[in-house]
């Protein structure tokens, strides 16, 4: 995550955006492991049915069609823990603040 320039004239609220951000990322990870488990278990015990879902998106489709419960499951799940990770990216040595 990098913080905006503006965060940096208020220093207290640098702790407690990270801190948001964290709390963000692991309810994310412990949603996205729950569907992603959920799914395989899923699959694994055979749960019959179909899905299907198609997303077309800034030129980029994508398409699930006929597929079990427990793979549209695990799809989301994987999609959920990448879309909420956790990234921090350190600021470049020249432009440090002091």
């Amino acid at each position: 995550m990098r913080l905006p320039e503006k965060v940096f004239f208020q220093p207290e609220l640098a702790p407690k955006i990270l801190r948001f951000q964290f709390i963000y990322s692991m309810t994310g990870l412990a949603l996205g492991l729950s569907c992603t488990l959920l799914g395989a278990l899923l699959f694994v015990h055979g749960v019959a049915g179909s899905a299907s879902w198609v997303v077309q998106l800034l030129g980029l489709k994508s398409s699930l069609s006929d597929a079990p419960p427990g793979t549209v499951l695990f799809v989301v799940g994987l999609l959920v823990i990448s879309l909420t990770r956790f990234d921090v990216r350190p600021a470049c040595p020249s432009r440090r603040h002091r």
